[in-house]
């Protein structure tokens, strides 16, 4: 069924994921597999928006500027993010039952 969309809206359909999914969405199929390793800078930055994970100057930068320069790795910068959330969970679950 993936094949029969159009590429920008399986894009935005990964970038909606959760982040844990991602991997095991690309898993699922060779079409998932290359839609998600093909497109994989747009579905994470995508979902580093839509997650909060960027300051709002970021979002505010234009496309050919900082953003680019830096040349981000925005499925690193998700996982660092994840990762830290999901300490902070860790750690306030720990708290609450102690």
């Amino acid at each position: 069924m993936l094949h029969l969309l159009p590429t920008e809206i399986a894009i935005e359909i990964a970038s909606y994921l959760p982040l844990q999914s991602l991997h095991q969405a690309s898993l699922v199929s060779k079409k998932w597999h290359g839609l998600i390793a093909d497109n994989e800078q747009t579905i994470y930055h995508n979902a580093a928006i839509l997650h909060r994970f960027l300051p709002h100057v970021d979002l505010e930068a234009e496309p050919s500027s900082q953003i680019s320069d830096r040349k981000r790795d925005w499925k690193q910068l998700c996982r660092r993010r994840l990762e830290i959330v999901l300490e902070i969970l860790s750690t306030s679950k720990t708290r609450m039952e102690g």
